[in-house]
């Protein structure tokens, strides 16, 4: 999870020499949300988002450094794992989501071969764009000797998961990234899920995040 939102930060460095390089990409509208419940405000030093308090609750982030939110489910049934997390505001500055959309496909299936970008689209929830993408990553080697590397997890983890075949042979991790703009600086809010019935109320909670992003 971490590896990939590193990656993805590091990314926007080579993302932000290259902007400007392709046609505008039309924006798919999105069903927004009609946020009747109950909501509580988190943020991550720049923009501020609510979220669903009900069914999901802020828990301690595995890596403050680089993920300023995490946000679990508290219905027992979903997948250990399912979580929501929103990483720090890239310093990267006049990095639009158009050409975002274009290059960060390419650059994290480079950077993890693990990795298939299956979605890559601008979409807009009432007046607010967004970068979309839909995410399948499988652990491969390579993948697992960067995580140990960057000490994104150690290899104790690994012992506990019942070593390095097991480690291997976890299931494939879906995620669902959402990307919005504020000033040219790019915040990302990740979706992490194991089980397709599961997608539908991780999107919930991340579209009703993009529609109350606030700066701060």
């Amino acid at each position: 999870m971490i590896k990939k939102i590193t990656r993805i930060l590091f990314s926007l460095l080579i993302i932000s020499s290259l902007m400007g390089c392709f046609g505008k990409i039309e924006a798919i509208p999105m069903e927004a949300i009609n946020i009747d419940f109950d909501v509580t405000t988190v943020d991550n030093g720049t923009v501020a988002f609510s979220y669903p308090s009900k069914d999901w609750e802020q828990k301690d982030s595995f890596n403050p450094e680089v993920i300023k939110i995490l946000l679990a489910p508290k219905n027992e049934n979903f997948q250990e794992g399912t979580n929501i997390t929103v990483g720090i505001t890239a310093q990267s500055t006049n990095v639009s989501l158009n050409d975002y959309v274009a290059l960060m496909p390419r650059q994290l299936e480079k950077s993890s071969p693990g990795t298939r970008v299956n979605v890559a689209e601008i979409r807009k929830i009432n007046d607010t764009e967004i970068s979309y993408l839909e995410i399948n990553t499988k652990m491969t080697e390579e993948d697992m000797k960067y995580g140990l590397e960057n000490g994104i997890f150690s290899q104790e983890n690994i012992e506990e998961l019942g070593g390095k075949e097991a480690f291997l042979n976890q299931p494939e991790t879906k995620q669902i990234q959402m990307s919005v703009s504020f000033e040219g600086r790019i915040t990302n809010i990740t979706g992490t899920y194991m089980k397709d019935e599961e997608k539908e109320a991780v999107l919930k909670v991340m579209t009703t995040m993009v529609q109350t992003a606030t700066l701060k």
